[in-house]
């Protein structure tokens, strides 16, 4: 009798272990509980689209760099005549007027800025205007300035609300959004241009 219940037992743990082996435990996650009401969605603010077409007009080729400054990385040149689809700006800086453009070519697209005197587009009759004014914080937690145009920059300084700071008249895309840049203390540094009103 004992060597039957031995029998029947190990016959059943047998079953256990192969049942295991078959067809394994699966955890069930509980389904996500929807946003309260005092949670916001967060903002997200959309890239630049492209607009209407113009053309390359220097001679030697034209720059596409990462910002709107000679002393911003150079992405690649452009070659006179070719296509481009200005998308924002122009910004004043550095003592010319910077236009963000996408480019296509050889099945790769290039978006950053270039010197708007040499696209075709280019309206000379338009006075110089440095850019630079002032704006205020709007921002009720505070504002985050960065040492460059993106989220994953260092932060050097979170200003209050109401703040006034000193626009440098650059601005830039970044991590899907637009960034001023700012004179803080000695600093040129980055704030996120959806928390920043005009004084």
């Amino acid at each position: 009798m004992r060597a039957k219940a031995r029998v029947v037992q190990l016959a059943c743990l047998l079953a256990v272990l192969v049942g295991l082996a078959v067809f394994p435990m699966m955890s069930h996650a509980a389904p996500p509980s929807p946003p309260s009401d005092s949670e916001s969605a967060p903002i997200v603010q959309a890239p630049p689209i492209p607009g209407a077409a113009t053309t390359v007009t220097a001679g030697l080729g034209l720059r596409l760099r990462e910002g709107p400054s000679t002393w911003d990385r150079i992405l690649t040149i452009m070659r006179y005549g070719q296509t481009v689809y200005p998308a924002a700006g122009p910004v004043w800086s550095g003592g010319r007027y910077w236009t963000y453009v996408f480019l296509y070519r050889s099945g790769y697209t290039y978006e950053g800025f270039c010197a708007s005197q040499y696209l075709a587009n280019y309206d000379p009759s338009i006075p110089p205007d440095d850019g630079t004014g002032q704006v205020r914080v709007t921002a009720g937690l505070g504002l985050r300035l960065r040492w460059g145009p993106a989220t994953y920059y260092g932060i050097y300084r979170v200003v209050p609300y109401g703040t006034i700071l000193q626009t440098t008249g650059s601005t830039q895309w970044g991590s899907g959004l637009e960034w001023t840049q700012v004179s803080y203390r000695g600093y040129n540094l980055w704030a996120a241009s959806m928390y920043l009103r005009d004084v």
